[in-house]
């Protein structure tokens, strides 16, 4: 069963396979001026609302059915190019249109006899991508 995805990127669950995310977190800020006044207190200007992000883990194993380079190379490819995707979970299509990848930290866990990571954690970063 499809549970989501970040672009070509498909989050499933099935018999064969287990590809989810876990650790899943939404923030937002805004930003501020700050005005410094002669003998007075600052005043505070709201300048506007900065890029949502999304951060959560993808635990990528063969074990599972996944295998982790092919995953991996997904991810890059979106990150090296700045590509904008879609993220979607469950019926939740996230943001205002798309996003693209901030940042992505990769721990291996474990390798097979020959060096192949067999099982990674991948850490993701994603911030919201508006069209003009």
């Amino acid at each position: 069963m499809i549970v989501g995805c970040l672009g070509d990127l498909i989050f499933q669950v099935s018999s064969d396979t287990v590809l989810t995310v876990s650790n899943f977190v939404e923030s937002a800020s805004t930003r501020y001026a700050i005005h410094q006044r002669h003998n007075n207190s600052a005043c505070l200007e709201y300048t506007g609302m900065d890029p949502d992000q999304l951060t959560f883990d993808i635990e990528l194993s063969e074990y599972l059915g996944v295998y982790p380079q092919s995953a991996i190379n997904i991810l890059w490819g979106y990150i090296r190019s700045g590509q904008p995707v879609s993220m979607v979970l469950g019926r939740t299509v996230y943001g205002k249109w798309r996003w693209v990848i901030k940042s992505m930290a990769i721990k291996m866990k474990h390798t097979d006899k020959d060096g192949t990571w067999t099982h990674c954690t991948v850490s993701v970063t994603l911030m919201e991508y508006l069209a003009q």
